[in-house]
């Protein structure tokens, strides 16, 4: 453990394997974690489609009966339970970064219209009715919306030296992320620096490696993002410390259930960044991570969906096994 030079403490640790695996080169990281999660997935989905087959292969058989299907082929059905499990099984697969991505679970708040913009937690009730959650070396992260603006606040307690101008705070986001390893242009990044009421919006999609593959764009004109220090009405310090406030008008990003997401403060002093995921960057300014290492943010536009996948594509499979096995026994008749 060592101090910053504002007072904050840095815990250093031992890379494990998790840690090892992330350095890994892409292409690696992604065949190992590939290999490990088949290795643990696949059994699973198998055995329980078998087990639910065997238990409902019989009503299942009664239930075309009674539709007046006569000749119900029960080994057409069943020698297709293989090919469901490898079905599912690849679905499971291919789906895992999704599942097993970080996630925040925002909330919808209907006080926005009373955050009082100026870099920091004004009131005691100002940020209450938003969504916690903490990040590495003691960044704590608000965000709530109101169906049309995702609202932000990037707290970071253990910062006591101030470089006006220099530190800030970042939101990344995108829609419906696809894991891109370059940014593309529904990546969006929001930046403040501490002492400015002037935010800038950044726009993946550029050929510039040396600028993260982003580009400047002109802001939305509801945007709004100040970044000031946070003084005794701080819920969780009254040491003053910098804080960074966003209010994002959802339409910039699009609407989406789900949202790739990436926050992080800049402390010049240390010259370190520190973000959410923790491993999401190097740590190293101005480095804008790739979005596969970002994290997930549901939901602030619209509920999700009240089936998972896995299930509606189970459901799925089933009838259209038995749909073809209708068709199969009405053209031998």
């Amino acid at each position: 453990m060592r101090c910053l030079p504002g007072g904050g403490e840095v815990v250093e640790f031992w890379p494990g394997p998790v840690d090892l695996l992330v350095s890994l080169p892409v292409n690696r990281a992604e065949l190992y974690t590939t290999v490990i999660i088949a290795t643990i997935a696949i059994p699973i989905p198998i055995a329980i489609l078998a087990f639910t087959i065997r238990l409902n292969v019989r009503t299942i058989k009664n239930i075309i009966y009674e539709a007046e299907i006569k000749n119900f082929n029960t080994k057409f059905l069943l020698s297709s339970v293989p090919k469901i499990g490898i079905f599912l099984c690849v679905l499971t697969i291919l789906g895992a970064n999704s599942v097993y991505a970080e996630q925040i679970l925002t909330t919808y708040r209907d006080d926005g219209n009373q955050t009082i913009f100026d870099g920091k937690w004004t009131f005691m009730q100002e940020w209450k009715r938003t969504s916690y959650n903490e990040a590495a070396g003691g960044l704590v992260i608000r965000t709530g919306h109101d169906y049309n603006n995702l609202y932000v606040l990037l707290d970071f307690i253990p910062q006591h030296k101030f470089s006006k101008y220099s530190d800030y705070g970042i939101i990344c986001m995108v829609a419906n992320p696809s894991k891109e390893r370059y940014p593309q242009k529904d990546d969006y990044c929001f930046l403040i620096t501490l002492g400015s009421k002037n935010p800038i919006t950044l726009q993946g999609g550029s050929s510039l490696g040396e600028n993260n593959f982003f580009t400047k764009i002109k802001n939305n004109s509801d945007l709004t993002a100040v970044g000031g220090i946070s003084d005794s009405n701080d819920r969780y310090s009254e040491i003053l410390h910098t804080s960074y406030e966003f209010k994002i008008p959802i339409e910039i990003v699009g609407r989406s259930d789900k949202y790739g997401f990436y926050a992080a403060v800049y402390d010049s002093n240390a010259n370190r960044v520190y973000s959410w995921p923790e491993n999401a960057t190097e740590k190293n300014f101005p480095d804008i991570p790739s979005s596969t290492n970002w994290g997930e943010l549901i939901s602030p536009d619209k509920s999700l969906p009240e089936f998972q996948w896995p299930l509606l594509v189970l459901v799925s499979a089933i009838f259209t096994i038995i749909y073809l096995t209708r068709r199969k026994q009405i053209s031998f008749n």
